[in-house]
């Protein structure tokens, strides 16, 4: 009988859209810290010589900074990455800063079935200062000067400058689009 086979194809199909998970025969773990192969691949073959960036893990309060100076300051390229769905898909994206031959970037890596898409998240970060953190869909934020509650869509990347306001980064379907943050 041939009902068999689209009944189970059918059964796996509904057990990955009701787990809100993807179907991803190459699924990748982000997990650990380490940046996906496919992405890391995607990102030196975009830009020749470009490299992941080890991100400092103090924070840059003032008396972070003063104890920084005391005992050497840490950076671990797990600080680096950050993961979330980003474009709202259901599949597990990756961001992580990225040195490149024109200064510092932040690139993300939407996953889709089998692959990668690399993609600029910002023209240039200051690689000294700016946190790359992600804020999960659904998280409360305000805009600069106004009192409305507004809500992220989709996991979204955010950059926190020290003694800065934030900004994050929504991804609009083609690109991000900066949004400055009120908090």
């Amino acid at each position: 009988m041939r009902t068999v086979p689209v009944l189970i194809l059918f059964a796996v199909l509904q057990s990955a859209c009701s787990s809100g998970g993807a179907l991803s025969p190459k699924a990748t773990s982000t997990d650990s810290g380490t940046p996906p192969k496919p992405f890391v691949d995607h990102v030196e073959s975009q830009w020749k010589g470009a490299s992941l960036a080890a991100r400092s893990t103090t924070s840059c309060s003032p008396s972070a900074t003063a104890s920084a100076a005391v005992t050497s300051t840490t950076t671990d390229a797990q600080a680096a990455l950050v993961a979330g769905d980003f474009d709202g898909d259901g599949a597990k994206d990756v961001a992580a800063a990225v040195k490149r031959d024109d200064g510092l970037h932040v690139v993300a890596g939407l996953q889709h079935t089998y692959d990668y898409e690399v993609v600029d998240v910002t023209d240039k970060a200051d690689p000294s200062a700016d946190r790359v953190t992600v804020r999960a869909r659904g998280t409360r934020y305000t805009l600069p000067d106004s009192d409305v509650d507004y809500y992220f869509g989709a996991d979204t990347i955010v950059l926190t400058p020290c003694g800065a306001k934030p900004t994050a980064y929504l991804w609009n379907g083609e690109g991000f689009e900066a949004q400055p943050l009120a908090q």
